[in-house]
């Protein structure tokens, strides 16, 4: 399996998530690819920091000054968002040697996933139905996006 993870500039949020990933149960087996827009020195220390599983670092080509900088969060934002999603499946399916030959699905994650100790095995459990037979229907699954605190969460449509 592979975890395939897209990042800019946001050292906080990225930390999290790579330190979410290291209490992941069974992550050791896993290939993670990292892709950024950019490299500061913040976030290379916590890439250079990835110790508990394989890891490939892709440098995403830069987002046009059309559209500006994807932390712009506005329509533009979504826009260089969106780019990078779809520059990253087509290297992971694609163009990879590592992902591309190899069997299994991937989980995509943001910057600020931060997956539960159990989301790997709750994903392996989820892909056993989807590829078993029982979903004919299925062409993929999906993690839902929970909360870290339930007693504080307000939104009424997230699981916990």
């Amino acid at each position: 399996m592979a975890i395939a993870i897209y990042v800019y500039n946001r050292p906080e949020y990225f930390r999290e998530v790579v330190n979410s990933l290291r209490r992941v149960q069974g992550v050791h087996d896993v290939l993670l690819v990292i892709s950024t827009d950019g490299l500061t020195e913040g976030m290379l220390s916590i890439i250079e920091s990835i110790d508990f599983c394989g890891a490939r670092l892709l440098l995403h080509p830069a987002p046009s000054p059309a559209f500006g900088h994807a932390g712009g969060r506005g329509a533009d934002g979504v826009v260089v968002v969106k780019q990078h999603r779809a520059w990253l499946l087509n290297q992971v399916f694609f163009r990879l040697r590592e992902t591309r030959s190899r069997p299994g699905d991937v989980l995509i994650l943001e910057e600020d996933h931060r997956p539960t100790p159990d989301a790997i095995a709750t994903l392996r459990r989820l892909l056993a139905v989807k590829n078993g037979g029982d979903c004919p229907a299925c062409w993929a699954v999906a993690l839902q996006f929970g909360c870290e605190n339930k007693d504080k969460e307000t939104d009424p449509l997230k699981f916990c």
